[in-house]
C-alpha cells in the first residue's frame, strides 16, 4: 500500500525512466551516458573513468562538491590536477592571484581529462550550457582528451527551449551562492539576485553570456567512453 506521505520511490521511478530515456538519446549522438542509482555510485563511476596516469582539470560544480568528489581528490597524492577554484578556507578568496588563476584555467582546459557538470540534458540527447568566462564550455569543445560531466536527472529537460528556461532559474542560484560564498559587493548589483529571477540583464560582470549546445560528437574520436564526452546521469536532484 502506497504511503502518501513518503513518495520517494515513485520520485526516483520518475528519474531513472527519464534518465533511461535521454542515455538512450545521448548514445544514438555517440556521447557515451551511464546512469548512477544515488550520489555515491555516481562517485565510483565518476573516479572509475578517470586512467590512473591521467592528469585532471577541473570545471566549477556544484555537483561535484555534492558526490563527494572533492573528498576524494583531497587525499590523492600521486594525481596532476588542475583546480583553478581553490579557496582560503577562512577567507574564501581564491588563493591564486589574477594572473595565477587564469594560467590554470588554461592548464585545466588541456589536462587529460576535464570534470564538471552541465545545465541541462535533453530527452533527445542535446547538452546544453551556460558560462560567464567560458572555461567550461570552451572545455567541453575542444582541449582535454575526455569530458566527463556528472549531471543530476533533475536536469533533464523536454527539449531546447525548456533548456533555456531552465537558466532562468539556476543563474539566480547560482549567484546567490557565489554572493554568500565570496561576499563580493559585486553580485549585490545582480538584478537576479535581488528578485530571484532572470531578467536577462546586460551587466558587464554577468554570469550568463556563453552558450553551448551539444548535439552529439564526431565518430573519428576514440570510443566515447575512452575520450571525448561522457555523461553519468545521477537518480537524484544535484546542483542547480
Amino acid at each position: 500500500m502506497l504511503d502518501d506521505a513518503e513518495v520517494t520511490e515513485i520520485i526516483n521511478w520518475h528519474y531513472e525512466t527519464r534518465a533511461r530515456k535521454t542515455i538512450q538519446s545521448l548514445e544514438k549522438n555517440n556521447i557515451h551516458a551511464e546512469y548512477a542509482m544515488d550520489r555515491a555510485e555516481a562517485l565510483a563511476r565518476l573516479i572509475e573513468a578517470i586512467p590512473q596516469d591521467a592528469t585532471i582539470g577541473i570545471g566549477d560544480s556544484v555537483t561535484l562538491h555534492q558526490i563527494g568528489f572533492y573528498g576524494w581528490l583531497n587525499v590523492q597524492k600521486d594525481r596532476t590536477v588542475y583546480n583553478p577554484f581553490i579557496r582560503n578556507p577562512e577567507t574564501g578568496k581564491l588563493i591564486y592571484t589574477p594572473s595565477e588563476h587564469f594560467a590554470m584555467l588554461q592548464k585545466a582546459l588541456l589536462a587529460d581529462v576535464y570534470l564538471t557538470s552541465t545545465n541541462a540534458v535533453t530527452l533527445d540527447g542535446k547538452l546544453v550550457s551556460l558560462d560567464g568566462r567560458g572555461n567550461r564550455v570552451a572545455a567541453m569543445l575542444f582541449g582535454p582528451k575526455k569530458v566527463v560531466l556528472v549531471a543530476g536527472a533533475n536536469k533533464i529537460v523536454k527539449d531546447l527551449d525548456e533548456a533555456m528556461l531552465r537558466m532562468e532559474i539556476a543563474a539566480p542560484l547560482n549567484g546567490r551562492r557565489h554572493q554568500i560564498k565570496h561576499g563580493s559587493e559585486k553580485y549585490d548589483k545582480f538584478p537576479c539576485i535581488a528578485t530571484g529571477t532572470c531578467s536577462h540583464c546586460k551587466t558587464s560582470f554577468r554570469m550568463c553570456r556563453k552558450w553551448v549546445i551539444i548535439d552529439g560528437q564526431s565518430v573519428d574520436v576514440m570510443a566515447p567512453e575512452e575520450s571525448g564526452i561522457s555523461v553519468i546521469i545521477v537518480g537524484e536532484s544535484l546542483g542547480f
